[in-house]
């Protein structure tokens, strides 16, 4: 999944062979290839990049499970982790989108290796703060199911 920063100038990939996570978009179109990607970040202890937060920052998911900003420059982790769901609850979280002015983040909540859970039934989706104040938000709507996918949040 590619995600462009807000301004534009960076945009965040997983690419196979090629070392790192946040590339500098190229002046025009072209393939990346291991020379245009020479510059690329690596964002270290990030799982899963769920979305930029700014121009300056990533969120991502980390290996313990929960989530944190990263620095899109140096890689390195920006403030405190975000918990989504609690240590001995039995439950993952996985960042869906994270919103345009990068205040808030939907994740999807479910059984460890478990992504699809029961057909038909309705998804857990919260809405979560990426400064880790207040309360998840359940997101709800008869159309949401664990196969719902977020694109974009507008």
């Amino acid at each position: 999944m590619v995600r462009l920063a807000p301004n534009g100038r960076r945009l965040t990939a997983t690419v196979p062979r090629l070392f790192g996570h946040v590339f500098d978009t190229l002046g025009s179109s072209g393939t990346l290839t291991a020379k245009s990607a020479r510059s690329a970040v690596l964002l270290s202890g990030c799982l899963g990049i769920v979305g930029w937060i700014d121009d300056k920052r990533v969120l991502c998911r980390d290996k313990a499970g929960p989530f944190r900003a990263v620095d899109a420059r140096t890689g390195r982790a920006k403030g405190a982790t975000l918990a989504v769901v609690r240590e001995g609850e039995g439950l993952a979280a996985e960042g869906m989108v994270v919103s345009p002015d990068g205040e808030k983040f939907v994740v999807a909540v479910h059984l460890p290796n478990d992504r699809s859970g029961e057909p038909n039934a309705l998804g857990d989706f919260r809405v979560v703060s990426t400064s880790g104040e207040g309360r998840a938000t359940p997101v709800s709507g008869g159309s949401l199911s664990h196969n719902s996918v977020f694109m974009a949040w507008r």
